[in-house]
């Protein structure tokens, strides 16, 4: 789910600057209910390829009485080519 939103924005590098992937992915993340927070998502990018780490934490209640609690830590990284060398919107 979050990670085809991902890839899908790897893809579409060419067109947005880092600042603006990184919004997108919180909004896809927000629409799945993700505790994703902006400090989880890494853009790193050359002149070639783009590569998009996303990590977050899940916190799921595992028993019914006593409320016992687990944490499942999710990493997405995803690394494409680049379209065409960056230029960022104005």
């Amino acid at each position: 789910m979050l990670r085809m939103g991902v890839e899908e924005e790897a893809k579409n590098a060419h067109i947005y600057s880092d600042e603006q992937i990184a919004g997108r992915v919180m909004e896809r993340a927000e629409a799945w209910s993700l505790p994703l927070e902006r400090e989880g998502i890494s853009i790193e990018r050359d002149d070639t390829n783009i590569k998009i780490t996303v990590r977050y934490k899940v916190v799921v209640n595992l028993g019914l009485l006593g409320g016992y609690k687990r944490g499942l830590s999710y990493r997405i990284e995803v690394e494409k080519p680049i379209k065409a060398p960056y230029q960022p919107m104005r």
